[in-house]
Parts: C-alpha cells; sequence; structure tokens
C-alpha cells in the first residue's frame, strides 16, 4: 500500500472550476481546508489545467 504523500494530501477535491466550484473552493480554504481544484480546460493563462492549491498554503 502506499502512503500518502504531504505533496498530495488535501481535505478536499473540487472537480471542475466552474463558478459553483470556484467558490466552493474558495469558501472550503477560507474555513481552513487543503483544496484542490481539478480542470479539464486550459486555464486562462494558457497553461494546461491541472491541480491548483486555494487559499494560498502552499
Amino acid at each position: 500500500m502506499l502512503s500518502p504523500s504531504p505533496a498530495h494530501d488535501y481535505d478536499l477535491v473540487v472537480v471542475g472550476a466552474s463558478f459553483a466550484g470556484a467558490a466552493c473552493a474558495l469558501a472550503a480554504a477560507q474555513y481552513g481546508l487543503r483544496v484542490c481544484v481539478l480542470e479539464r480546460k486550459a486555464a486562462g493563462s494558457g497553461s494546461p489545467g491541472g491541480c491548483r492549491r486555494a487559499g494560498g498554503r502552499g
């Protein structure tokens, strides 16, 4: 069994960064949860979507 890595240890994973997903991630981060947002579309900066930490914790 694999042991969890601190680099991939989240309290909440939000799939989809639509308005509702982003609002959910922001609210959870404001409560101190470690949040990962997954989005399949490219980010506005032209970089591919992926996991981004919310709440300034990493």
